[in-house]
């Protein structure tokens, strides 16, 4: 995994700790997260002119399966903010970075719960 990790602001170790030690775990609970979001994660990630060029330079079609899809998410990056106990950690995940800046952010609590997930640009 070649996630970047990012700390904001005064890092309490203790509180960041679990997401750093355990981002494979981490990982896997925000991929169900993913799925358990599925087809409206998958509709809004591709709402942007150039989607089905995207699809079709990554998967070689423009009409991919909502698992397909997200089996080729990869996890890009990982913010912690500890000093913020309803998202303490923020995992996002893209196609690639060169074809588009939209990103899948899921959230997680101070308690390591999955509190959100959404597409950002």
């Amino acid at each position: 995994m070649t996630a970047d990790i990012e700390w904001a602001g005064d890092v309490d170790s203790a509180a960041a700790l679990p997401f750093v030690t355990d981002v494979a775990g981490f990982d896997a609970l925000a991929r169900q997260a993913m799925r358990d979001d599925d087809a409206d994660l998958v509709r809004d990630y591709l709402d942007f002119d150039g989607a089905e060029d995207m699809l079709r330079a990554v998967f070689g079609t423009g009409d991919v399966g909502t698992g397909t899809f997200l089996a080729a998410m990869r996890l890009v990056r990982v913010g912690l903010h500890p000093q913020d106990p309803g998202a303490a950690a923020v995992f996002d995940y893209a196609l690639g970075r060169d074809l588009t800046d939209h990103v899948v952010a899921v959230t997680f609590d101070g308690t390591g719960r999955v509190r959100g997930v959404a597409v950002e640009s």
